[in-house]
């Protein structure tokens, strides 16, 4: 099962709205995968709540944090009142013991007109 594919079933089973937003775009002969306004990979609704999350793995995670901490795509996301997040999906568990997939989630806000990890 991939990231997204775990972002999505965990959504749903809270009783979220989500469906996956990212695509392919072509660039000449070649095929790239494209973010949802460069920031995002599965939108979510729930309740009057807009989230938009960027999936990931664990190891991952902090260059996603830099790229959407520099986005002024990320900005304009939170400025209009959406919500903005980082799913980073890892195994982990006790040594000797059996593995567990977790997700890290990770919130971003606007702190003086900055995109800012909580």
């Amino acid at each position: 099962m991939t990231p997204i594919a775990r972002t999505l079933a965990k959504l749903r089973s809270t009783g979220w709205l989500a469906d996956v937003v990212e695509g392919w775009q072509r660039h000449g002969t070649v095929w790239k995968r494209r973010d949802y306004l460069g920031i995002g990979d599965v939108f979510a609704i729930k309740t009057s709540c807009a989230l938009l999350i960027q999936v990931t793995t664990g190891s991952n995670a902090s260059a996603r944090v830099r790229k959407l901490e520099k986005s002024t795509m990320a900005r304009e996301w939170l400025e209009a009142g959406g919500h903005l997040q980082v799913w980073a999906w890892s195994k982990s568990g006790k040594r000797g013991k059996r593995k567990l997939w977790n997700c890290r989630v990770i919130h971003f806000t606007l702190i003086n007109g900055k995109v800012q990890d909580d």
